[in-house]
């Protein structure tokens, strides 16, 4: 264990080290090169063929994506390279023109469904005022009803509270004599 960090704290291990991680460093940098148009647009017009449900969609891209590769193969043909990859971009911009107006319906459709949502859910929060405006409405009703069959509780609250009120200082005060009654009649203990 010693040996091991020794190696890599002296100075061959850590230049050892770094060139290690500069050859791994530009191995992943060749491997992510990006590819050519040729390829990028072989690999588009594959995914576009392979989806059936949008080819009618995309068939004028792909026919003009397939006629630029076509016209870049005859300028490789004649070694006039310049337009080669010139008509190679082309066959490319095509392609991913293709592949947006398939991802362009998607999107039209996923919106048609959120409006669909939408409206639908406008609809239930239309309904539900509507059930709440007319249960308030109902309460209120009520509320008016009960306020008919009852009377005023306010005003007999108060004239019973003050009736309350006297009666019971009336008590504490016959209360208060009674108890005074009860000493004057009690015998006085002595001791």
């Amino acid at each position: 264990m010693t040996f091991s960090f020794q190696l890599w704290t002296s100075r061959a291990g850590l230049a050892a080290l770094a060139f290690t991680g500069l050859v791994l460093l530009g191995r992943a940098a060749r491997a992510e090169e990006p590819p050519s148009p040729r390829t990028q647009t072989q690999q588009l017009m594959t995914e576009l063929e392979a989806d059936s449900k949008n080819r009618a969609l995309t068939d004028d891209a792909r026919a003009r994506s397939a006629n630029a590769t076509g016209r870049a193969s005859e300028a490789r043909r004649k070694q006039q390279n310049d337009n080669a990859a010139a008509l190679d971009q082309v066959a490319l911009t095509w392609a991913q023109l293709g592949r947006i107006l398939v991802q362009a319906v998607q999107l039209e459709n996923q919106a048609s469904e959120l409006e669909a949502l939408q409206n639908d859910l406008e609809t239930k929060i239309k309904r539900a005022r509507a059930l709440l405006e007319e249960t308030l409405a109902r309460k209120a009703r009520a509320q008016e009803t009960l306020n008919k069959l009852e009377p005023p509780a306010a005003g007999t609250s108060e004239k019973s509270g003050s009736s309350e009120k006297s009666g019971s200082s009336e008590k504490s005060g016959s209360a208060q004599k009674n108890g005074s009654a009860e000493k004057n009649s009690a015998p006085e203990k002595k001791p």
